[in-house]
């Protein structure tokens, strides 16, 4: 510590007796610019400004001597900043109109050395931030002297939503903050959370082994969609009990090997028309039941025993063993749940997407492989979502008279893109066909984890078979070369 007083020796001189390592406090409209300054853009100092306004400067400036008085070596944004201040009148009413500065003599005729401080000065790696939650336990000491979110954002220089943000972190779990710490959530991401807060499970299950963001924002939206489907199936079945509808379990068998049959499905021999569900719900010889294979939950009027009503059966029926009709239906719920689940996760798809490639510069990445596609196959471009082609492109995408080359890629990359999204849904929700390729398909999702992507459970699986696919397809087409030969 000795030695370090000695270095510095930080006491408050005139500008005459100035020498290495003083501290001086001067009027920042004096100060010069140092003609090699590396910084050439000084930035937003909106932040900046706020916080010298009610704070004023608190990081000295490094400085140098100058026949006309100091020049700057290191701090030209804070002294830009302290000089929008002073002009606009906004100085703190209780501090001297002066910022400090280290005066380094010891540089003043050492132009390498100058250009080696301001290196070290503006490197970020030199300084280590503090983290979120840190900041937020400093916001919280803030708020123990009854500072609200609006005077500590005034005092600090940030918005009221940053404020409220970090401090919603500071009172979430351990395990969350340390989530946010790692960098593998965003305060909006921690918005997002604090609607499970409630809900310890649903927290544990969202962040439970969480590997990046993508994931993190997958299991979200799962969470969201459950609990969503449990208040519609409360509400359901609040209003069924209102109206005097006897509610029961899903029948054994449901819909092919059972007594039961849906209401929807039987006709009145007597009048020849098919039943009314809402007319006959609360008719003793029927029963509803809650769907929930189905997003959001949905009631399902039955009849417990057409025959024996008099009521005649048009749906399918199968007299297939109970164990063939059973692994039916589990594939049918399967296959529902499956494809809702694809669907959830091709919202966060396509926010990375967005993310990812919804500027003119990131879609340059990709303007050859979709040039080429077009030149191929120019149908490759004349399908898919219009919503996602916005997103991608920004703007009006039909609007291109007079768009540059720079647009013009963008709109091809933006609708090539789609294309692949178009052909990734159709290709799981009917397999390989017309219009459904799962070799495109199974190298575009690829592509995607290679670009920092994280596939969804129901991603991962319906990779696996793609892949499956593309081999089977691989094998038979050897089978079939063989045969010519």
């Amino acid at each position: 510590m000795a030695s370090r007083s000695r270095s510095l020796r930080l006491v408050e001189r005139s500008g005459s007796e100035v020498s290495s390592g003083v501290l001086v406090h001067v009027d920042p409209r004096s100060l010069l610019v140092h003609p090699g300054n590396l910084r050439t853009d000084l930035g937003d100092l909106t932040e900046l400004e706020a916080s010298i306004a009610a704070n004023g400067v608190v990081q000295a400036l490094t400085l140098i001597p100058d026949a006309d008085g100091y020049r700057i070596l290191a701090g030209h944004r804070r002294a830009a900043a302290a000089v929008a201040v002073l002009d606009s009148g906004r100085w703190p009413e209780n501090l001297p109109a002066t910022v400090p500065g280290v005066v380094r003599a010891d540089l003043a005729d050492a132009a390498a050395s100058q250009v080696a401080v301001m290196l070290v000065e503006n490197d970020a790696d030199q300084r280590t931030p503090l983290t979120v939650c840190e900041q937020a336990a400093g916001y919280a000491q803030l708020a123990a002297f009854d500072l609200d979110a609006a005077e500590i954002g005034r005092r600090l220089g940030k918005t009221v939503a940053h404020v409220e943000a970090v401090m919603r972190l500071g009172r979430m779990t351990a395990t969350v903050r340390a989530h946010a710490d790692a960098g593998r959530l965003s305060l909006e991401d921690v918005a997002e959370l604090a609607e499970f807060d409630d809900d310890p499970k649903a927290m544990d299950r969202i962040l439970k082994d969480a590997g990046s963001p993508w994931g993190i924002r997958h299991r979200i939206v799962d969470e969201r969609r459950r609990r969503s489907d449990a208040k519609a199936e409360q509400s359901l079945r609040a209003e069924l009990a209102d109206a005097g509808v006897a509610v029961v379990a899903k029948p054994k068998g449901w819909p092919y090997q059972c007594a039961a049959a849906a209401a929807t499905s039987l006709i009145d021999p007597a009048t020849g028309v098919r039943l009314d569900p809402d007319a006959v719900r609360t008719d003793e010889r029927f029963a509803t039941f809650i769907d929930t294979a189905c997003s959001p939950p949905a009631a399902v009027v039955i009849c417990r025993d057409p025959d024996a009503a008099g009521f005649k059966r048009t749906a399918y029926s199968s007299y297939e063993s109970p164990e063939k009709l059973a692994a039916k239906e589990a594939a049918r719920v399967a296959a529902k749940v499956r494809l809702q689940a694809l669907t959830d996760a091709a919202r966060t798809r396509h926010r990375f997407l967005a993310e990812t490639y919804g500027s003119a510069k990131a879609a340059k990445v990709l303007f050859v492989d979709a040039l080429r596609a077009v030149v191929e196959d120019p149908d490759v471009v004349d399908r898919g979502s219009t919503h996602l082609v916005t997103a991608l492109a920004g703007g009006n995408v039909t609007a291109t008279a007079g768009a540059k080359l720079d647009r013009l890629s963008r709109l091809l990359v933006a609708r090539w893109v789609a294309g692949l999204e178009d052909n990734l849904a159709m290709t799981a929700e009917s397999g390989r066909g017309w219009r459904r390729d799962p070799v495109t398909a199974l190298a575009w999702l690829d592509r995607l984890v290679a670009a920092g992507y994280e596939l969804a459970e129901a991603e991962v699986q319906f990779r696996d078979e793609l892949a499956a696919m593309v081999a089977a397809d691989a094998e038979e087409e050897t089978v079939d070369v063989a045969d010519v030969g």
